[in-house]
C-alpha cells in the first residue's frame, strides 16, 4: 500500500521567499532592520538576509525568522513555505 507524505522543499521555498521580498516595499537593509526590531532572539545579520535574497544561495532562514519575515512583508505562510508529495511504498 502506498502512502502520500508531504515533504519541505527548500528550493521552491527560497524562490517564494525572495518573490515575496522583491515585491514588498523593503530593500535588503530596511528589511534586515526592521526584522531584527521584531525578534527577541540573536540579531541577524546584514549578511544573512543578502544570502535569503540571493538566487545562487542555499541559504534560507529559520522557521522562526520565516514567520517573522510572513508578518512583516505581509504574505501567509503558506506562500513561502513549499511542500512537495512523496509516495513511498
Amino acid at each position: 500500500m502506498n502512502k502520500e507524505y508531504l515533504q519541505y522543499d527548500q528550493k521552491a521555498t527560497k524562490v517564494n521567499l525572495i518573490k515575496a521580498m522583491e515585491r514588498s516595499p523593503y530593500t535588503t537593509y530596511g528589511l534586515h532592520k526592521v526584522l531584527n526590531k521584531a525578534l527577541s532572539e540573536k540579531e541577524i545579520s546584514l549578511q544573512a538576509v543578502y544570502q535569503w535574497r540571493n538566487p545562487n544561495s542555499s541559504k534560507v532562514p529559520s522557521l522562526a525568522n520565516i514567520v517573522a519575515l510572513s508578518g512583516i512583508l505581509g504574505v501567509e505562510l503558506t506562500d513561502i513555505i513549499a511542500v512537495k508529495k512523496e509516495v513511498k511504498e
